[in-house]
């Protein structure tokens, strides 16, 4: 997933239609360009502070916020107010926006200390440390981007930009993969079974009625009641039901298993010992396992891939299986806008489509 988010001002001519109005709603600002690979839906929730709320897919709440420069004591209750409201979904949040508080000064002020007391209070993490707005006095860091879940972001950086003093931000987030549902089994305990004991046994099984079978299908079923049969004798206890998550992965070789079992070692010693040495130790085996991981998963993907080239059904079954699922993408087929239902065929008038979006995020 892709998360540009524009803050930009307002430029006449740029909206010919009731500039007046969207000029004095919004004090002068067009609100947010938000352009997502995955899809999204519309805004849940829209509060003042020229803010929206967006949920992106299932597991994602992005905020967009643009707070004007006029001093709010009420501003941090409705921060909090409106973040706590987000939290209670349990979903992953994003905050993004100008919020005029400076996070340069190592001596913050008493409105950016409440604000990094919020944001720490939720769990966020804010991951932009270069100024975001340069004046012909001042070099200020007002425009934030926090999430709950910085693991998830490959990339937030400060990009040079020519609409207004503030340069935009820009932010990567990893696209998640496919999550498998969970299933149940039905299996049983070998792990203390005699092998040479279980081999004994099965040369006594009379193998002839298999090999006397009249047709395969005759013949497999026997082998296998045979062969279960002398499996259940040795397995410990009953048949047992266990739900498995996580989906198969063939590209996962022996080689790769015993590194990921020696980089997980490695971090339980770590963190028994807090030693250097060991942390260095296990970044070493954790990358050593990270890259054959990533190669195995390439080169697996580009066989079934050029294995199937030659059938379109196949192929695309194939990028299925390796791209996320296609249900998580959701695409409006009509609007409503003035009591009218508008199909997809009038979305080439580029005015009715502007101001629809603009009355959502006013």
């Amino acid at each position: 997933m892709v998360l540009v988010v524009i803050l930009a001002f307002y430029t006449p001519g740029m909206i010919s239609h009731e500039a007046s109005e969207v000029e004095q709603s919004l004090r002068g600002l067009v609100p947010c360009l938000l352009h997502l690979q995955l899809g999204s839906k519309a805004p849940s929730t829209l509060f003042k502070y020229k803010s929206g709320w967006f949920r992106l897919t299932v597991w994602n709440i992005l905020s967009a916020t643009i707070r004007v420069s006029q001093p709010d004591v009420d501003y941090p209750d409705y921060f909090y107010s409106s973040l706590d409201y987000a939290a209670a979904e349990g979903k992953e949040i994003i905050v993004n926006g100008d919020f005029n508080c400076d996070y340069l000064p190592k001596k913050p002020s008493l409105e950016t200390k409440k604000l990094k007391e919020i944001i720490k209070f939720f769990g966020l993490t804010q991951l932009i440390n270069d100024p975001t707005r340069t004046r012909s006095t001042t070099v200020t860091l007002i425009d934030l981007f926090a999430t709950t879940n910085p693991r998830n972001i490959s990339r937030a950086v400060v990009a040079e930009s020519c609409l207004s003093d503030h340069d935009m931000l820009i932010s990567v987030r990893k696209i998640n993969n496919l999550k498998e549902q969970p299933r149940v089994i039905k299996c049983r305990n070998y792990a203390k079974y005699d092998p040479t004991i279980f081999c004994s046994d099965l040369k006594k099984v009379p193998w002839d009625t298999v090999l006397s079978s009249s047709n395969v299908d005759e013949a497999g079923s026997k082998w296998k009641y045979n062969f279960t049969a002398e499996c259940d004798k040795h397995a410990l206890g009953p048949l047992i039901e266990k739900k498995v998550r996580g989906g198969n992965c063939p590209w996962l070789t022996l080689k790769i298993k015993q590194m990921m079992r020696a980089r997980d070692a490695s971090v339980k010693k770590f963190r028994r010992s807090k030693f250097d040495t060991v942390l260095a130790a296990y970044r070493l085996l954790r990358n050593k396992a990270s890259a054959r991981h990533k190669r195995a998963k390439e080169s697996y993907n580009r066989t079934l891939l050029e294995e199937n080239s030659g059938d379109s059904e196949s192929f695309w079954r194939s990028v299925k299986k390796i791209l996320p699922d296609a249900k998580l993408k959701s695409f409006p087929t009509c609007i409503k806008t003035d009591d009218k239902i508008i199909t997809d065929k009038a979305f080439q008038n580029c005015s009715t489509l502007s101001l629809h979006l603009l009355s959502q995020v006013i």
